[in-house]
């Protein structure tokens, strides 16, 4: 199945529009939920949304992804430490793009997994969000490093333009032009 965008271009704005959605989404999450609570869910609302994209751009159904996401949603309640969220939020993401959605050999996307994953949650680190609006730059910022994984792995490739199948007369004129092309 090819997806109906590009997944650069679309990673890139939904970070855009996750970015923007952070600080409303957050706040209101915050009228019934504690700040870190209300943190953790709005993370896990926008990875979920990106793996239901993801899934649909692999073909997959959308409840492949649903034991992850169960998995992280629990873990948003269950740790204490932000951080270590943040890091199984990374590893889920990293699961449902490279095990559920497109599943190559673990060592094929072991490094873009590292790069786009890692390096995105480091980088943001490094940002170091102490309030809303760095947050919100700093979720746009992750998304913007994980449409990376597409040229990383090649994806991007098989994604171009659909093709116009040939016309069966067209597909036999440029056959018979290969066969007298090579009589010669």
């Amino acid at each position: 199945m090819k997806p109906p965008g590009k997944p650069i271009r679309t990673t890139i704005a939904m970070g855009l529009a996750f970015g923007l959605l952070f600080i409303p989404v957050s706040t209101t999450l915050n009228l019934f939920l504690p700040w870190s609570g209300a943190f953790r869910l709005t993370v896990w609302l926008f990875l979920a949304g990106y793996s239901l994209v993801l899934c649909r751009w692999a073909g997959v159904g959308i409840l492949a992804c649903g034991f992850p996401l169960v998995i992280l949603l629990a873990s948003s309640f269950w740790l204490k430490s932000g951080n270590d969220f943040l890091i199984l939020a990374v590893l889920v993401l990293g699961w449902i793009r490279s095990g559920v959605c497109f599943r190559k050999p673990f060592w094929k996307v072991a490094g873009a997994e590292i790069l786009v994953g890692l390096g995105g949650a480091a980088l943001v680190a490094v940002f170091a969000p102490h309030s809303m609006v760095p947050w919100a730059l700093g979720v746009w910022l992750f998304f913007l490093l994980q449409s990376l994984y597409f040229v990383v792995t090649g994806q991007i490739d098989d994604w171009g333009e659909p093709e116009i199948p040939l016309d069966p007369f067209e597909k036999a004129r440029r056959q018979a032009e290969e066969i007298l092309a090579a009589g010669k």
